[in-house]
């Protein structure tokens, strides 16, 4: 069995002294990422979430967010879910204290 000396090294158990991936090597496989698939811009208010996402920040129109920093439709779409993913929070956290 073969001891490292830590007083090269403080870190020297750590380290590795090979990479784990071989860089000559090539993937010959099928592409595992579809870069023709829709995205978040091409949702509609006929998608239900999205629907509902405008419905409840319905008063924070795009101009303010514009104003705030939040450029673009897809930005703009993301901001709104993730106000409408933090609201049952507060809720909760309410019924939790008052019983």
């Amino acid at each position: 069995m073969t001891v490292l000396s830590t007083s090269s090294h403080p870190n020297a158990l750590l380290r590795r002294r090979t990479t784990l991936i071989d860089l000559s090597r090539k993937h010959t496989g099928p592409k595992l990422i579809d870069t023709k698939s829709k995205t978040a811009d091409t949702r509609t208010l006929k998608d239900p979430w999205v629907f509902f996402s405008k419905c409840v920040t319905c008063l924070i129109c795009g101009k303010c967010l514009k104003l705030s920093g939040v450029n673009g439709p897809d930005q703009q779409q993301a901001w709104r879910e993730k106000v409408i993913k933090l609201i049952p929070f507060p809720i909760t956290h309410l019924y939790v204290f008052v019983y």
